[in-house]
Formats: structure tokens, C-alpha cells, sequence
């Protein structure tokens, strides 16, 4: 009776979670890039990255961080959320790299679609595991999967931008740079070094 309780609470959030997606994938394939890139919000990109190490390269990190200083790191609750609604924007960006180069920014926008997903289902995992004791194990590895993942989602944003518009890629890289905090201002480009209109900013 509990595991089929626990199954039902599992398909709610889930269901829940894709509604949310979808609305959220909704609005914002409506915005501009330029408003895209203001939407997004700032994360501790620095305990993103300490913990996504754990996740990616295990032999080179020890873990001695218990979960509560995991999620503490990464700026809590509230710092799980701005990760989920920035991949989310992260993914309308990449919508709109596909648009311009459908050939070369396809593989890598459906690597992206995988790990938000990876994202989701780790977000999903630790917040049944911090709840309801579900799966209160893997709490830690939850996390770290969701930095990593995290991680990669603006490493083959910014890659992919760099094959298809430069001068996005250098303020995308701006954005989701190891300090920690945005630091991008716009500006235009000087005159005579727009080479396309790909490189025009919105």
C-alpha cells in the first residue's frame, strides 16, 4: 500500500513537472535572445561546478559533504529552483541556435534535452528522498548528477553558439562563467565587424 502511495506521489510530481515544462517552453520560445538571457537567474555557479566534480570525476574528489552541505552549497531549495528555470530558458536558447544552423546545433540540442531531463529526474529524486524518505540514500548523488548535468547544459550551450553566432557565444560565456554571478552588459558590435546577419544581436 505504501509503495503504490509513493508510485502515485512519484507520476503527480512528474506529471506535474512536465505541465510546468511545457508552459514554461511555451513562453518563452515567444521571447527574444536578448530577453532570454535576462531572464536568467543567478546560481552558485562555484558549488555548482565543486559538485558536479564529484559526479563527473569521482577518483579525483572525496566525499565528505553531507547532503544538507551538498544542498546548502548550491543555495538550497531556492538554488535548485533557479537551476531548473535557467535550464529551461537554456533550452529555448538552444531552440533558437537549432533555427539558425539546423545541422550543426542538432546533436547537440538533443544532448542538452537529455540532460535537462537528467536535471529534472535528479531534482524529482532528492526532493522525494528529503520528503518522504524515499530514495534518502542517493539524496547526495542526486544533486551531484543535477550540477553536472547543469554544468554540461551551458558547456554545449555556449559550443554551439560558437559555431553558429559568435558574438552570443562571448556573452553566453559571460553568463555561466565559474564566478558565479552574471556579469554581461550589451553592447553593440563595432562598426564593420558583422560578418552575417547570424551575428546581429536581438
Amino acid at each position: 500500500m505504501i509503495l503504490l502511495a509513493v508510485c502515485v506521489l512519484i507520476l503527480g510530481i512528474l506529471s506535474m513537472g512536465f505541465v510546468i515544462t511545457r508552459m514554461s517552453l511555451a513562453r518563452y520560445s515567444s521571447m527574444s535572445w536578448r530577453a532570454l538571457m535576462e531572464s536568467l537567474q543567478d546560481v552558485d555557479v562555484d558549488g555548482i561546478d565543486a559538485l558536479s566534480r564529484e559526479y563527473l570525476r569521482p577518483q579525483e574528489t572525496v566525499q565528505t559533504l553531507s547532503e544538507s552541505e551538498k544542498l546548502r552549497l548550491i543555495g538550497g531549495t531556492s538554488g535548485l529552483a533557479r537551476m531548473r528555470h535557467n535550464v529551461d530558458v537554456m533550452m529555448a536558447m538552444a531552440s533558437q541556435a537549432e533555427a539558425l544552423d539546423p545541422e550543426s546545433a542538432a546533436e547537440a540540442g538533443e544532448l542538452m534535452r537529455r540532460d535537462a531531463n537528467k536535471i529534472k529526474s535528479a531534482i524529482v529524486g532528492q526532493g522525494l528522498g528529503r520528503t518522504i524518505g524515499y530514495g534518502r540514500r542517493r539524496v547526495g548523488s542526486y544533486l551531484a548528477e543535477a550540477c553536472a548535468a547543469y554544468i554540461l547544459i551551458c558547456q554545449r550551450l555556449v559550443g554551439i553558439y560558437e559555431r553558429v553566432h559568435s558574438i552570443r557565444a562571448e556573452y553566453l560565456r559571460q553568463a555561466t562563467d565559474s564566478r558565479g554571478r552574471r556579469v554581461v552588459e550589451f553592447k553593440a558590435s563595432p562598426r564593420g565587424t558583422v560578418d552575417s546577419e547570424r551575428e546581429r544581436l536581438v
